[in-house]
């Protein structure tokens, strides 16, 4: 399911955080990028909108053409991060979903410093330790260990709004993996928005990333008697602490995460169920402007005592080559 919005709404929520930093000057794990790793901005680069070394990634090389890959590992618990299973945070923490390895690969090309559009795909392994080729049971019955994505195309504008840093993303998927075909999966839309801000010279930045996502299918019945969803919106406020130009301390508060099942007899459109919260914390690595490293750890913030057997270890990638 497509997981991924107004910049008023980010900036409403953005103003009470930074309210007492109005007079100083997203995803930020973001430190500044390095200056040896940084021409000297002109007049022309996004680098002189766009300072905070995760987004700055996460916008895509400054060459005309490039390509993008954007990997993660979903590891298990801490107890057993190479495992083959991994708690469902996201839905009954108790219930057991395979880890996986994952990178989108993708195409860009760059109209201008802000505008700029991808084609990609994806590919994926489940349970990566057990080898590549065979089945894995799920509870949706028996599934391909690695399979390719289905294909997406996008625009993004990056950019930046009086103190804010932005990224708007705007995009479209076609279902043509066996999953996605299996769960009479049509295609979709993708709409997400982050927006970031530094709190003076403190080092700590703050920021909301927001999704929305909205799937067709071509079996209504099957994807309702399967719990599937139709339209999901998400909500991740995260703060980071800069440490030194490579380093940062990172969270995320996944606390709103909200989603329709589809055949739902709610009499409103946007009557949502909620997702079980999470946070994630974990530290950023800048390694160059294009390439960005996140290791990091995610829980359950409701449970009174940590339980690391619900927890999930993960790490992703955002390199840009060319």
């Amino acid at each position: 399911m497509k997981t991924s919005a107004s910049i008023a709404l980010l900036a409403a929520l953005l103003m009470g955080t930074t309210a007492m930093a109005a007079d100083s000057d997203t995803q930020s794990n973001e430190t500044s990028a390095k200056a040896s790793d940084v021409k000297p901005a002109k007049k022309n680069d996004i680098d002189t909108e766009i300072t905070n070394a995760r987004m700055r990634a996460t916008s895509g090389s400054k060459s005309k053409f490039s390509f993008s890959t954007s990997a993660n590992y979903q590891g298990g618990s801490v107890v057993n991060g190479f495992g083959e299973v991994r708690p469902n945070l996201n839905g009954n923490p108790s219930d057991l979903a395979s880890t996986g390895i994952g990178a989108s690969i993708s195409a860009r090309y760059r109209q201008n410093k802000n505008m700029s559009y991808t084609l990609g795909t994806s590919v994926n392994m489940l349970r990566p330790t057990k080898g590549v080729s065979g089945k894995v049971s799920t509870a949706r019955g028996e599934v391909d260990r690695y399979y390719i994505g289905d294909p997406s195309l996008s625009a993004s504008y990056a950019g930046k709004l009086g103190r804010y840093q932005m990224i708007s993303s705007v995009g479209t998927w076609v279902a043509t993996s066996s999953g996605s075909l299996d769960s009479k999966q049509v295609g979709g839309f993708d709409l997400s928005q982050n927006m970031l801000t530094t709190i003076g010279e403190t080092g700590l930045t703050v920021g909301v990333a927001l999704g929305l996502g909205w799937t067709s299918y071509s079996d209504y019945k099957q994807a309702a008697a399967e719990g599937q969803w139709d339209y999901t919106l998400g909500i991740y406020p995260y703060a980071e602490y800069s440490l030194n130009d490579t380093y940062s301390l990172r969270t995320v508060f996944g606390y709103f995460n909200y989603y329709h099942e589809v055949g739902s007899k709610e009499s409103t459109l946007w009557n949502m169920k909620t997702a079980n919260p999470y946070q994630s914390v974990g530290v950023g690595i800048s390694v160059t402007r294009d390439v960005y490293l996140y290791p990091n750890i995610q829980f359950i913030p409701e449970e009174k005592n940590m339980a690391w057997d619900k927890t999930n270890v993960a790490i992703s990638a955002t390199i840009n080559i060319l």
